[in-house]
């Protein structure tokens, strides 16, 4: 896994009038190695913008942006946002005319809000009051073949106060914040799990949200014998704020949660992104 912390990335992204960076058409637009993005790593890319991680057809990012005088839209780039710092008004859909959005919807964000737009969806970040807006992005290119499995199919956008309440209890609840072909997103809790498990046609990305943990990861592919990979594990020191990167036929298990700041104690609540492998 490559990962770039580089200011040249904020810079370019206010150059492009406030719009998301975009990634050159891939095949595949899922994780490809287990690893951990550290908390600081994240922090230090939210003050000026970064990439964290630059994955075949995915991106993660720490972007910083103020208002834009003119919207964009793009044509093959998903993205998934949360918002970290500030507050912004957001238009999206309707109809994009010389930078002009007519008969769009007005979003409005703020710190713990996560929006999803598809590609191909016109956007507008048209207030920023805070005069910048931090956040992290995962931007998934829609695969070459033109096949949409695993991408978000509307703009949705999901209040901080919906996902705090959905890691509330520990093991998360069983309905998702949100559901599209082959992307689902859950808030959960958890605490210590007895073996390790690993799925074979998806991925998570993990947004560390409250406490600390102890993370174990396996060799992708490694059979899982009475509860245990098959194999060498690392053991990932995980953090709120951080980032944890779980690819499809990784084993991985929760080991050690503690050190929340809500709910019930020795438990560790985070958003999970769960995206399909593209067929």
């Amino acid at each position: 896994m490559t990962r770039l912390l580089s200011a040249v990335l904020g810079t370019a992204v206010a150059a492009l009038g406030g719009g998301f960076p975009t990634a050159a058409a891939a095949q595949f637009a899922a994780p490809v190695s287990p690893g951990y993005i550290s908390e600081t790593e994240v922090e230090a890319a939210l003050a000026e913008g970064g990439v964290l991680l630059r994955d075949p057809g995915l991106t993660i990012a720490a972007e910083r942006i103020s208002a834009s005088p003119m919207a964009s839209v793009d044509q093959t780039t998903n993205h998934i946002i949360l918002v970290e710092e500030g507050s912004a008004t957001l238009i999206t859909e309707g109809t994009l005319s010389n930078g002009v959005i007519r008969g769009g919807r007005d979003r409005h964000l703020t710190e713990g809000d996560l929006i999803v737009i598809p590609a191909g969806t016109p956007y507008w970040w048209k207030e920023v009051p805070t005069g910048t807006i931090a956040y992290l992005a995962v931007h998934k290119e829609t695969p070459r073949s033109g096949n949409t499995w695993g991408l978000p199919d509307a703009v949705q956008l999901i209040g901080s106060e919906r996902i705090r309440t959905r890691m509330s209890e520990p093991g998360g609840p069983r309905d998702p914040l949100l559901r599209n072909p082959g992307v689902v997103f859950y808030g959960q809790r958890v605490g210590p799990d007895d073996s390790a498990e690993a799925h074979p046609n998806h991925s998570h990305i993990f947004l560390l949200m409250d406490g600390e943990a102890s993370f174990m990861t396996g060799t992708p592919g490694a059979a899982i014998v009475d509860g245990r990979p098959v194999g060498p594990t690392v053991h990932h020191r995980i953090r709120k704020g951080g980032i944890m990167i779980v690819p499809a036929t990784t084993p991985h298990q929760w080991v050690e949660t503690g050190n929340n700041a809500f709910g019930p104690p020795d438990s560790f609540g985070y958003i999970a992104i769960n995206m399909d492998t593209p067929r």
